[in-house]
């Protein structure tokens, strides 16, 4: 294969494809990865009405398995990127992309492919939701997340796979790492889901992750580095873009979780009284103890029993009972 060398020793150098990944799967040309995206908006708009007349599928033992073949994967590639990056003396100050036939260098553009890839098998997420009738889940954020993903990553593959782009592939890996063993646990149902109280800090963990990544391509930037300008601002302006739909998702899915807690506690604290003052107890065990517990650890028809991936919500953005009823519902009993 040719060596970095044969390329003119200029910026626009880069902007050639990287004839080491031609003939890797999914790479040489633009037809699969297109119709791959073609496809997966097609089930996005077809898939519910396909599944609006038919029974939910469970797939619980098919969300262990693939929770934790997604973990593996994930922890393959932060090992990959860390090693790579480390063996090749990888600057997280600036890092151009290195196009040689090193070891090193070809290690470092398989683990960028794999992370591509990677993107590719997260569009079950997606597919599973659908299957199992979580609609609500199916936001914009998600779709957009997961179909933009897939083809930024193509091109981050084909023709950046390296550089400056290592420091994000690796915080990514370790993100799902972490993320994917949340959902591979939750998947497991009500016995291990009430130990998972660290839910909300996942998508705390995205949003430090966006942060990191827009301060370490300024500061390339600012450092005039080897690394394409315009691919640096694509990335940060695509990070903001996240970063504002994560903190909307966050508010929703949290701020409206604690009002509706304090409206539940007010409202148990005026039923107890009511209840003492007809010559009652002042006891009410199901709304109290039930309610909100299970409100508490977020699992009032919680997404994480969906066991998959992307930002999550309570079923209908604040929490609902098993028959769709809000969160007032069992106090109207």
């Amino acid at each position: 294969m040719p060596d970095f060398k044969e390329y003119p020793k200029n910026k626009l150098s880069i902007y050639i494809a990287d004839p080491r990944v031609e003939n890797w799967f999914l790479m040489p040309r633009w037809t699969p990865i297109l119709t791959i995206i073609i496809i997966y908006y097609l089930v996005v708009l077809i898939g519910p009405i396909l599944m609006e007349n038919r029974r939910p599928y469970t797939l619980r033992n098919v969300l262990k398995i693939y929770n934790f073949v997604q973990v593996m994967i994930s922890g393959y590639m932060f090992k990959e990127f860390v090693i790579s990056a480390w063996q090749s003396s990888y600057s997280l100050q600036c890092q151009p992309v290195d196009r040689s036939n090193s070891p090193q260098a070809v290690r470092m553009a398989a683990a960028c492919w794999w992370f591509f890839f990677s993107k590719v098998i997260d569009l079950l997420d997606t597919v599973f939701f659908i299957l199992r009738k979580k609609n609500s889940q199916v936001t914009f954020l998600h779709v957009y997340h997961h179909g933009s993903m897939i083809l930024n990553w193509w091109l981050a593959g084909k023709y950046f796979p390296g550089g400056q782009i290592f420091f994000q592939c690796t915080c990514n890996s370790f993100v799902h790492v972490v993320m994917y063993t949340y959902y591979f646990l939750s998947a497991f149902g009500p016995a291990v889901q009430k130990y998972l109280w660290w839910k909300r800090y996942l998508t705390q963990l995205q949003l430090i992750q966006f942060l990191a990544i827009i301060v370490h391509l300024i500061y390339g930037m600012s450092r005039t580095c080897d690394f394409p300008f315009v691919l640096n601002c694509y990335i940060i302006i695509y990070c903001i873009t996240l970063i504002s739909l994560f903190t909307n998702f966050y508010i929703e899915a949290y701020q409206h979780q604690r009002t509706d807690r304090l409206e539940i506690q007010a409202a148990i604290q005026e039923k107890r009284a009511r209840s003492i003052a007809a010559g009652g107890t002042g006891t009410n065990n199901y709304a109290n103890n039930s309610y909100m517990n299970n409100l508490r650890n977020g699992f009032i028809k919680n997404s994480s029993e969906n066991g998959c991936s992307g930002p999550t919500m309570i079923s209908n953005g604040y929490g609902t009972d098993v028959n769709g009823n809000g969160p007032m519902a069992y106090l109207r009993r």
